[in-house]
């Protein structure tokens, strides 16, 4: 093959190539389609506002007490005498869920009390018999799981009692400390 002969392959090897490309192309886009999703979101303003309101208090028998204080999402300084078997005390309150969204009560964690006093047979005594609980103003169990939706309340009391039952008596004072018991609520 002679050098011109070389150099049109050449020529016409570029030109198959280049309408080979143009070709392709205009097959690509034929069989090729764009599909698009368009759209918008907004996310509205949330608030979350669970707490204490509304405390009231009641005794039965010899028992004293002072007010507690709410502060928001805390109710504290409470401060109760028990004398004799039968005194109780009942705090009630509501739980206030001013938000705009639902929560549920996903734990309950309640202290164990600790009784003090220089004789450890009074601090039994008083540790086997005391009771404090917490429950729905009907006397109904609080349960994890609980629902408290947007804009609702509900009542709930905390009793503290030396049930009528107890027929022992601690010769001397007994300091009971640790009462506490945590409602923790998440979004639904």
């Amino acid at each position: 093959m002679s050098r011109v002969d070389q150099r049109q392959l050449q020529v016409l090897t570029v030109i198959g190539l280049c309408i080979f490309i143009v070709a392709m192309t205009i097959a690509y886009a034929v069989m090729s389609s764009t599909l698009s999703i368009n759209g918008s979101a907004k996310m509205e303003s949330a608030s979350w506002d669970i707490h204490f309101a509304n405390v009231t208090s009641s005794s039965i028998g010899d028992a004293s007490f002072s007010m507690p204080h709410i502060q928001d999402t805390t109710l504290n300084d409470f401060d109760v005498t028990l004398t004799k078997p039968g005194d109780s005390v009942t705090y009630s309150f509501s739980v206030v869920n001013d938000g705009n969204m639902s929560a549920r009560l996903t734990d309950i964690v309640k202290n164990e009390a600790k009784c003090n006093s220089t004789n450890n047979d009074d601090s039994e005594i008083v540790c086997n018999n005391f009771n404090y609980k917490l429950t729905y103003s009907d006397g109904s169990n609080i349960e994890k799981g609980d629902i408290l939706t947007k804009d609702s309340s509900v009542d709930m009391k905390l009793t503290v009692e030396y049930p009528i039952s107890v027929s022992s008596l601690p010769d001397g004072e007994v300091a009971i400390d640790n009462l506490g018991i945590m409602l923790i609520y998440t979004q639904e």
